[in-house]
């Protein structure tokens, strides 16, 4: 993901919200184009949206909590490090299972955000 360059003064708020909207869309970019893993993308998305939106039941970020909840027992990122090995294998299957199951549906909410958060910044 390419990073924003560091602020040297302080942000308004508002410069903060379309910051924060920059990264939704870099990372749902990041996700159509395979570049990072959907559960790991699902779950920063639905991290990011308490800032960018108000409303905990936002429609475009639903999908995304509901994957991140149905999934939450699966390694992701450096959680993984503290698994052990035949341990991942069994885990990789799932993760695997899951991202294939979810992929399109991700994918078309992706651009959901995208659209959004582009026009809105």
């Amino acid at each position: 993901m390419k990073r924003l360059p560091k602020q040297t003064s302080k942000l308004s708020h508002e410069e903060y919200i379309v910051l924060q909207r920059k990264r939704v869309v870099q990372l749902a970019n990041r996700m159509l184009n395979e570049e990072i893993g959907l559960i790991e993308g699902v779950r920063l998305l639905s991290t990011l949206r308490w800032e960018v939106t108000d409303d905990q039941f936002d429609p475009d970020f639903l999908f995304f909590i509901g994957i991140d909840s149905e999934t939450d027992a699966l390694p992701i990122g450096e959680e993984r490090r503290h698994w052990a090995d035949y341990a991942l294998v069994e885990k990789d299957k799932e993760i695997k299972k899951n991202e294939d199951f979810y992929r399109m549906e991700v994918f078309a909410s992706c651009k959901v955000l995208i659209e959004r958060f582009s026009t809105e910044s």
